[in-house]
């Protein structure tokens, strides 16, 4: 009973990945004009606190500062 369960989880292991589907998603507007707009709006100190940025891989960290708005 046990060496039928462990074949049936093998087999069931190896084929879940033949089921599975690749994700990919296409956007109209290039990264690199995408880029100019992030590197914009992070550069507002009231807003954004930037820890790292890295123009040719187009990532950035960054913190967004609270504000507490008073009426």
């Amino acid at each position: 009973m046990m060496k039928f369960l462990v074949i049936a989880f093998l087999s069931l292991a190896l084929a879940l990945p033949a089921f599975g589907k690749t994700y990919k998603s296409t956007y109209p507007v290039a990264c690199s004009e995408l880029w100019g707009a992030v590197k914009d709006t992070l550069s507002i100190p009231e807003n954004y606190t930037v820890v790292e940025s890295d123009d040719t891989q187009m990532t950035a960290s960054y913190n967004v500062k609270h504000s507490a708005h008073q009426r």
